[in-house]
């Protein structure tokens, strides 16, 4: 594996789009979040992924240039648009997302870029949404026999996910990450579901995994390995919105975890990055590092 330090560690693949919230449009998709949320975080990181020759793939295209996210695995389509999303935010703070079919992620091909960072990364994190359409779910299978570490980001959207695609992706991932309803609808599937901490010792026993993380929203997040369980308490905190916050969450563990941290330590800076991105509106806010380390240093004030 040839790698400098202009070489991507991580190569994020799948869905890049237009969040369309009710105080207007903001970038988004979960890749590109966490793809974002790494190199503010200092881990260099590319997005794999495909735009419409379009005024909002240009805009996209700008926007990845100018956060520094490696580009060159950016395809452009001259045929299908740049995707993007109806979002709903309710009462709680909380995100529903209305996703239209056929755009240009859909169509994310094998080429020569693609397969040279497939050979040159160490870890690609990836999400089930983009399994609903043949050819980026063929481009990411094949990505996930090479790539040696694999970072599963469960996104269960009614109706782009199934029993058989959840498990392709579980057979092949060594970290998985979900949110508390995820672990209820996976564990039905595969096992007589119980409470979470033993949900998620027999999902990471049938299926080989290292790590399991489940997010709880603002009561904390759990993670089980091979030896241990960890929880961690959520903050108080006014919620803006909670579009990409779980993404930031997973960036902030993964920017912990590459570089050989406790696992503990890791599941806490994923839970004040995830906390600190609620507060601010979409899933890829400006921010600066200084005002992550304050809010680091300042967040006591846990549930």
């Amino acid at each position: 594996m040839k790698q400098n330090k202009n070489t991507p560690k991580v190569a994020c693949f799948g869905e890049v789009l237009w969040d369309m919230l009710p105080g207007g449009k903001r970038i988004g998709g979960a890749p590109l979040n966490v793809a974002y949320h790494l190199n503010k975080l200092g881990t260099k990181a590319a997005i794999i992924s495909r735009v419409g020759q379009d005024e909002h793939g240009n805009d996209i295209v700008r926007f990845i240039n100018q956060s520094g996210i490696e580009d060159s695995v950016l395809q452009v389509d001259a045929i299908h648009s740049t995707s993007h999303v109806e979002v709903t935010i309710n009462e709680k703070k909380e995100a529903t997302y209305d996703i239209i079919n056929n755009v240009a992620w859909d169509f994310i091909d094998w080429n020569e870029a693609v397969n040279k960072i497939a050979a040159e990364v160490e870890y690609i994190v990836f999400g089930s949404l983009v399994m609903r359409s043949k050819v980026s779910g063929n481009t990411l299978v094949r990505l996930l026999n090479i790539v040696p570490f694999k970072i599963f980001d469960v996104n269960l959207r009614t109706p782009f996910y199934s029993r058989e695609i959840i498990q392709i992706l579980l057979e092949k991932t060594d970290i998985v990450k979900m949110n508390e309803e995820e672990l209820k609808i996976i564990s039905q599937w595969f096992y007589h579901p119980s409470g979470i901490q033993e949900s998620m010792e027999s999902l990471l026993n049938m299926f080989s995994l290292k790590n399991i993380i489940v997010t709880s929203g603002a009561k904390g997040a759990h993670l089980q390995s091979k030896d241990h369980y960890l929880f961690v308490d959520g903050y108080k905190v006014t919620v803006v919105d909670t579009v990409g916050s779980g993404d930031a969450f997973l960036a902030g563990f993964i920017s912990q975890f590459i570089r050989g941290a406790p696992l503990a330590a890791s599941l806490e800076i994923a839970n004040k990055m995830g906390t600190f991105i609620a507060q601010k509106p979409g899933g890829c806010p400006d921010y600066t590092l200084s005002e992550m380390e304050e809010f680091k240093i300042n967040s006591f004030n846990q549930i």
